[in-house]
């Protein structure tokens, strides 16, 4: 019996959802290591994962490594230690429930200026994983969830292009799905955006079909997802990553929706097939229209990438002012690491700050758009 081995990248929501979703559907041969920073974390993400495959009868191991200070070597040592098939990258610097849990001047930055300024952040372990693929000569592919609706077009800028990314249109599209009986579900595809986890205005809604007819109740079809607690959606994400990465893996043929498949911005429906993935959009809609439509979108979440260059709209920009005012405008692709240190400075210096007055209410409108 052949073994392909999966390597997570995290020890948070995220990581724990989408371990305990492929433990619901590995199939013999299935190993999962669970990469992390902190010991107890990580030991109890495996054993979660282990504990479920248990209770669903599916034969998967796991098992947790540590890299206490996630760096590219680390990450490289374990990609060489257990060669994995595919690696998914479920931790970032920056936890998309600071908001709620430690509201600052930072958290009012990232609601007043849009999720998207937390870009450089939200791209340093994927960006350090990737270059591990790269240092080991390593030809696992890699996904990524962390925010892949723009830093998968940042990785890809770079030559570090990903397989997709999970979460974000994953989720947005099982709800949808959800809203129809089961027999029509399979025939739903849609173009979304991070941005759509929450309330948007209606010209900027997201776009499902149904076959290829348009849906024209979208916002409807989603009010269960936008009132529910953002902390419980992982449950979905987790979900359909675990069919995505379990169809990975087998070269099982499935249709999905992913962000950032093949390093494009925003997120598509897909035909997943012999561990490829390819567009599936709906009949009458070229790449470019949703590639159009999804440049809209990231504008209004707060960062979008054009070719080399990282630019962040004017929202985003006037919200950054002068805090960093050489970067408020957005930077060149290659400046990434530098940016990413200046950001976790300017972070950590506005975490001292308390959030400015209404600040808690004005996150409160957002709460929906941060992942």
């Amino acid at each position: 019996m052949t073994t392909e081995t999966l390597m997570i990248i995290g020890s948070g929501a995220l990581a724990r959802s989408v371990c305990c979703g492929l433990a619901t559907v590995g199939g013999p041969g299935l190993r999962l290591v669970v990469v992390g920073r902190d010991r107890a974390r990580t030991d109890e993400t495996a054993y979660l994962a282990r504990a479920v495959a248990a209770a669903a009868g599916r034969p998967v191991t796991v098992e947790p490594w540590y890299a206490p200070d996630s760096g590219v070597e680390q990450f490289a040592e374990a990609v060489a230690h257990h060669r994995p098939a595919g690696v998914v990258v479920c931790a970032s610097l920056q936890s998309p429930w600071e908001r709620n849990a430690a509201p600052s001047a930072w958290t009012s930055l990232l609601a007043e200026g849009g999720f998207g300024l937390s870009l450089p952040l939200q791209s340093a372990l994927a960006l350090r994983a990737a270059r591990a693929l790269r240092t080991t000569g390593s030809d696992a592919w890699m996904v990524n969830g962390c925010f892949p609706d723009a830093v998968n077009p940042l990785l890809a800028a770079l030559g570090l292009t990903p397989l997709c990314g999970i979460g974000n249109i994953s989720t947005i599209a099982e709800s949808l799905r959800a809203s129809f009986g089961p027999d029509e579900r399979d025939s739903v595809r849609v173009l979304a955006h991070h941005l759509h986890l929450g309330t948007v205005a209606e010209e900027l809604e997201a776009v499902a079909f149904l076959e290829d007819e348009r849906l024209s109740d979208v916002t409807e079809r989603l009010a269960g997802q936008r009132t529910c607690a953002r902390t419980r959606l992982s449950h979905v994400a987790g979900a359909a990553a675990g069919r995505l990465l379990h169809s990975l893996v087998t070269g099982a043929e499935i249709r999905a929706h992913v962000p950032g498949p093949l390093g494009l911005a925003g997120g598509y429906p897909v035909l997943v097939r012999h561990g490829a993935v390819r567009l599936d959009l709906p009949a009458g809609v070229s790449q470019e229209q949703a590639a159009q439509w999804n440049a809209l979108w990231a504008v209004h979440d707060g960062v979008s990438v054009d070719g080399e260059q990282v630019r962040f709209p004017e929202q985003a920009a006037s919200a950054l002012g002068s805090r960093l005012a050489n970067h408020a405008e957005g930077f060149p692709v290659t400046a990434i690491d530098e940016v990413i240190g200046e950001f976790g400075d300017l972070r950590e210096k506005l975490r001292r700050d308390a959030a400015p007055s209404g600040g808690s209410a004005a996150m409160a409108g957002v709460t929906g758009r941060h992942s």
